[in-house]
């Protein structure tokens, strides 16, 4: 930066000693470059136009040429570097016709017989500093490499939106009998109030950009019959859909929510034959459930669901061998919770997580 001050404080000297230079029209001129360099176009425009009046130096007009184009005033600073090529210019003529070129260049596109410009650290002419460099260059490269494995090698990564509609999966974990047959089952303590669960599920993205989805699931948890009463272990099956949305929170997780209904087979199976034999009832049922899903692969993931809660609905019918759902406690909703850890599965083309 220092060497093309040099050398602009060289020119302005050469110009000196070929013409003097009023000092109001100078003074103008340097408070003009000032407000330039600070960004102030406008005002450096008015001083430059104020020492064109007084003394229409070529290098004034020059000035002028430039704080207009930073405006994108470009017919008038083509007209202002014309002003300053008609008023001797001197060795600044080459400044001047490259400028010139540039500015009709920009005004009429198209191929043009004038040499591109090289960079000019300031377009001014005198001592101290200039305003920065013009324009940067055009845009850069076009759009990289499509969807899949980055080419450095630094495995998979996130995707724009997934590149995949549809996805199973399976899960097993811990139930807790809340308040189902809370009159018979709890209170009698016939059955433990802690149990496994199971579910299977398939899931499909209706909106992949939105992470909303749509699943299908038949889950079951099995509260086994204490040793001491013998019977048959509480059962609850459920069937039904539900729609999910995923929160994304990391390249590779994101948090699932889901609500959903189904059909319940509320029912008591007796695995070891000591009752005349299995009786059900059926229900309706919410559920509900939030869930973690970590990738360990592009179309692997391992879901965590600590919360998972079913809400059935009173027993609608009586069971096979006439038993009411007062009899049994089903009369009245119940709870279940469970705990659970899975496998997601994902169908779909090339490589890319979710997430």
């Amino acid at each position: 930066m220092e060497r093309w001050v040099a050398l602009a404080c060289v020119s302005l000297l050469a110009t000196s000693v070929a013409r003097a230079e009023n000092p109001q029209a100078e003074a103008a001129n340097n408070k003009g470059r000032e407000l330039y360099s600070a960004g102030n176009y406008a005002g450096a425009q008015k001083e430059f136009e104020a020492a064109i009046a007084i003394e229409g130096l070529a290098k004034y007009h020059f000035n002028l040429c430039a704080a207009m184009e930073k405006q994108n005033m470009l017919q008038a600073a083509l007209d202002a570097c014309i002003n300053a090529k008609n008023n001797n210019p001197g060795t600044l003529a080459i400044k001047i016709d490259q400028k010139i070129a540039l500015l009709q260049a920009t005004l009429n596109p198209g191929p043009s017989p004038s040499p591109t410009p090289s960079p000019s650290p300031s377009p001014f002419v005198g001592p101290g500093p200039g305003p920065g460099p013009g324009p940067g260059p055009g845009p850069g490269p076009g759009p990289g490499p499509g969807p899949g494995y980055p080419p450095n090698g630094g495995g998979w990564g996130p995707e724009p939106t997934p590149n995949y509609r549809l996805a199973w999966g399976i899960h097993l974990g811990v139930a807790r009998n809340l308040s189902l047959s809370k009159d018979v089952l709890i209170e009698l303590e016939t059955h433990s109030q802690t149990g496994v669960n199971i579910k299977a599920h398939v899931d499909y993205y209706i909106m992949p950009k939105l992470q909303l989805g749509v699943t299908g699931f038949v889950s079951a948890s099995v509260f086994p019959a204490k040793q001491r009463f013998g019977g048959a272990d509480l059962q609850t099956p459920l069937v039904g859909g539900g729609v999910f949305k995923d929160f994304k929170i990391g390249k590779k997780m994101a948090v699932s929510v889901m609500g959903g209904l189904a059909f319940a087979f509320i029912g008591f199976d007796d695995a070891n034959n000591t009752t005349d034999g299995s009786d059900s009832f059926f229900s309706l049922a919410g559920h509900i459930e939030a869930s973690l899903k970590i990738d360990f692969a592009p179309r692997h993931a391992i879901v965590i669901t600590p919360v998972a809660i079913d809400i059935f609905g009173p027993a609608l019918t009586d069971s096979e061998s006439g038993i009411t759902p007062e009899d049994a406690g089903l009369d009245k909703a119940g709870t279940t919770y469970a705990f659970t850890v899975g496998y997601l599965g994902r169908f779909g083309s090339g490589g890319g997580g979710a997430y």
